[in-house]
């Protein structure tokens, strides 16, 4: 027999946009309130690039992998422009762990369901009510989602709604043995045929450790994984002066995901707000994601808490 479950408001992912949406929601209402998530908290695997006064506004300061006061773009040719700042503005995030701790925060602040499993089918059981059947076989009603599932956009799929027009495939690797006086650098690969349409990273993170990459961009949401790691290691065997800086490190770990860019118009529907990935809000000369799923997914939560309190669910709340 199915579970029956009935939720004010739902949300769909546990990553930053999703738990940063849950926060906002409840320390501002009592809103019962469930998350639902396909893998585990925080499952992306990449070390993002974001801004310090957004981490310090979400009290993440605990989870930077490392700071900077320097950004350099270079090209395939190796023409730079370097822009050096006072103070820290950017820092490396630990995605997973900063999600886990937004997460705790959660917890204490009001009642929430963490639900670990797949949202497969999603239908109105009439227009004030959304059905949802995960795949260990619930049935959960609610009349409000937010839709924070990534880059695959669960409802985007399933009610078939104007996706994002171009994604930016990336691929890297975490290396260990890196020796270097200056680890206060981010490096920008300024796009080019041969490394990756989408550009590519180079950060110094703590402990020895380093962040090598490139991206591809694409109108589809899937790429052949072969295209993209053969542009990586030809970056890795050519990009001076990342190739002679990382030749005697060794892999510790593996960096990949897509990024949906340039936002559809329609994003919202009545029940329904689509937010972070899921509407391809990340910044797009630089992929960069992390604040705005965290802003957005602060902005999407304060929406919903207005929704919740008037009992109004249409678009135009």
């Amino acid at each position: 027999m199915k579970d029956t479950l009935s939720f004010d408001i739902v949300i769909i992912g546990a990553g930053l946009s999703g738990i940063a949406s849950a926060l906002s929601i409840l320390k501002n209402c009592d809103a019962n309130l469930a998350i639902l998530e396909a893998r585990h908290i925080g499952s992306n695997n990449p070390t993002p690039l974001t801004f310090m006064d957004v981490i310090e506004q979400f009290g993440l300061e605990d989870h930077i992998k490392a700071r900077y006061n320097k950004f350099t773009m270079i090209t395939a040719t190796n023409a730079m422009s370097t822009h050096q700042f006072d103070g820290y503005p950017l820092v490396a995030l630990n995605y997973c762990t900063a999600c886990q701790e937004l997460l705790l925060l959660c917890q204490q602040h009001g009642n929430i369901a963490l639900i670990i499993t797949e949202a497969q089918k999603l239908s109105r059981v009439d227009d004030s009510i959304w059905k949802i059947e995960t795949k260990n076989g619930e049935q959960i009603y609610t009349p409000l989602i937010l839709d924070a599932s990534g880059r695959g956009s669960f409802s985007a799929h399933i009610l078939d709604l104007p996706k994002a027009k171009i994604y930016s495939h990336s691929y890297g690797k975490i290396f260990s043995g890196y020796v270097s006086t200056n680890l206060a650098e981010a490096f920008y690969l300024t796009p080019s045929k041969q490394y990756g349409s989408g550009g590519g990273w180079f950060y110094p993170l703590k402990d020895g450790l380093a962040s090598f990459g490139v991206a591809q961009l694409s109108e589809s949401e899937n790429l052949e994984s072969k295209l993209i790691k053969e542009k990586f290691q030809r970056a890795l065997q050519e990009f001076h002066p990342f190739s002679s800086w990382l030749e005697d490190c060794r892999v510790q770990s593996v960096e990949q995901g897509t990024i949906p860019i340039f936002p559809p118009k329609k994003f919202v529907l009545d029940g329904l707000l689509r937010v972070g990935d899921a509407a391809a809000q990340a910044t797009i000369w630089d992929c960069m994601g992390c604040e705005m799923a965290l802003i957005s997914g602060s902005l999407a939560g304060q929406v919903a808490v207005k929704a919740y309190r008037e009992k109004k669910y249409s678009r135009n709340i």
